[in-house]
C-alpha cells in the first residue's frame, strides 16, 4: 500500500502535506499553444465555465515596452482590461490586457462592457470582425507577489506560469500586449511541432 502511494506521488496523481492528510490533486488544463484563442473560447469548447473578476477597465497611460509596441506617440492612452479568471468558479489567472485604439478608435467604447463574463476577444472578432494575424509569446516560470497569491487563493504554492503576448493583425499592427500570471497547479502547456 506503502509502494502504491509513494506511486501515485510521484504521478503525481496524489498529493500529502503533514497534518494535512493525503489527497488527489486536480487534474491541469492542458492549452495547446499553436492556436491564436483566448480562454472563454477554450474553455467552453471543452465544458468548462469561464467568469471574471474585472479588477480594472480604464485608459491608461501603458508601460514603454508597450507604447513601443503599439507605435504610439509618448502621451497616448490605452485601455486597460485586468481581470482575475476563475475556471469552474476557482481561481485560475490574472490578466493585464492592453488594447491599441489606434488599431480600431471602437477599442475606446469598450470602457463601457463588463467584461465578468464577457470574453473581449469574441467581442473583438465577431463583433468588430476584427481578424487576428499571428502572436508573439514570451512564456516563464515567475514567483508570485503576495497580493496575486491571495487574489488566486494559493498557499502551498508561490510560483505560476507568466505569459507575455503580443498580438497582431494585419500590416503588423499590435493590437494587444497581454502579461498572464496561471497558477502552476492548475495549468500546462502543450506545443505541437511539425517538420518542415
Amino acid at each position: 500500500m506503502r509502494n502504491a502511494l509513494q506511486e501515485l506521488k510521484r504521478e503525481r496523481i496524489l498529493s500529502s502535506h503533514k497534518g494535512r492528510g493525503t489527497y488527489i490533486i486536480q487534474k491541469k488544463r492542458e492549452e495547446e499553444i499553436s492556436s491564436l484563442a483566448g480562454l472563454s473560447e477554450e474553455a467552453s469548447q471543452e465544458g468548462r465555465k469561464v467568469s471574471s473578476l474585472v479588477l480594472h477597465n480604464a485608459l491608461v497611460s501603458p508601460p514603454s515596452y508597450v507604447f513601443e509596441k503599439f507605435a504610439m506617440p509618448t502621451k497616448g492612452m490605452v485601455l486597460l482590461i485586468e481581470r482575475v479568471r476563475y475556471l469552474d468558479d476557482e481561481p485560475y489567472g490574472i490578466e493585464k490586457c492592453y488594447l491599441n485604439p489606434l488599431v480600431d478608435i471602437r477599442i475606446l467604447s469598450l470602457v463601457e462592457r463588463d467584461f465578468s463574463k464577457l470574453s473581449i476577444y469574441k467581442t473583438l472578432k465577431d463583433e468588430f470582425e476584427i481578424k487576428f494575424e499571428y502572436a508573439q509569446e514570451i512564456i516563464e516560470i515567475a514567483r508570485l507577489s503576495q497580493s496575486e497569491l491571495r487574489m488566486l487563493d494559493m498557499k502551498d504554492m508561490n510560483y505560476g506560469l507568466l505569459r507575455h503576448r503580443y498580438t497582431y493583425v494585419a500590416h503588423n499592427k499590435c493590437i494587444e500586449y497581454v502579461e498572464s500570471i496561471y497558477r502552476g497547479d492548475k495549468y500546462k502547456l502543450k506545443l505541437v511541432r511539425r517538420s518542415i
